[in-house]
């Protein structure tokens, strides 16, 4: 399975999945690893996850969805939550030319996915910092603080800060 772009004779391939008869053993060994027990932040494992299944490339069409999925639910494992109020994959769409782009060079690159991890966590922190008004986002606490999903912290003026409700 290849991942190519380009008219007929002038054809790009970003990417080769790896052979057919090994796919069975590389999907064995990520879901082991996937499930085991890991002494690695649980963010780094959501990216590691991700550009992990997305290399396998087990499916024709899909696996970009399937990994984003991988890691959104590493992610939420990683909170202990069940809500979250941003969403990694809508931030990977919104960056997607960068996405693929460091994704081939990472898959190209050996094992070191250092830069991949550096460019994921980057990504994540961006999917945090959602662009909107200071009357937008005072209106979106107010809401949340009355429907009893957050509460206000300690202390006050430059130093407000807002926690989930415990479960």
């Amino acid at each position: 399975m290849q991942v190519v772009s380009g008219s007929t004779g002038r054809e790009r391939v970003h990417f080769e999945a790896p052979e057919a008869q090994r796919l069975k053993k590389e999907m064995r060994n990520f879901l082991s690893w996937f499930n085991s027990k890991k002494a690695i932040d649980p963010v780094v494992v959501a990216g590691m996850a991700h550009f992990w299944f997305v290399t396998i490339h087990p499916f024709e069409d899909g696996n970009g969805r399937l990994a984003r999925a991988i890691a959104e639910m590493c992610l939420a494992r990683s909170e202990n939550s069940t809500q979250r109020f941003y969403s990694m994959s809508a931030q990977i769409r919104t960056e997607r030319k960068d996405y693929y782009r460091i994704l081939e060079e990472s898959q190209r690159g050996g094992l070191d996915i250092t830069p991949w991890l550096d460019w994921f966590l980057d990504c994540l922190e961006r999917a945090f910092h959602a662009k909107c008004s200071q009357d937008s986002a005072s209106r979106d606490i107010e809401d949340l603080l009355e429907r009893k999903i957050l509460i206000k912290n300690p202390g006050g003026g430059r130093s407000t800060s807002y926690s989930l409700v415990p479960v």
